[in-house]
């Protein structure tokens, strides 16, 4: 269990939630992820594939709220 605070309010750069959710995403989340080699469930017996696609997937989502974020 993670407990924390997610900046929605804008104060920092003015763009808000979605600002506070790539922070998080690519500062914490998306890191941690990449070090872990335990607790994939089903994904952890040879799926590494599986688990690239959806680290992948993942980075770009973080991308698309990026150039949103850029475009804002």
């Amino acid at each position: 269990m993670i407990f924390g605070i997610l900046d929605a309010s804008g104060k920092e750069n003015g763009h808000g939630l979605l600002n506070g959710i790539e922070n998080v995403m690519s500062h914490i989340y998306i890191p941690a992820l990449r070090k872990l080699e335990k607790g994939w469930g089903a994904l952890e017996n040879g799926n590494s594939g599986v688990r690239q696609d959806f680290m992948n997937k993942l980075e770009g989502f973080v991308s698309i709220l990026v150039s949103k974020l850029a475009g804002a």
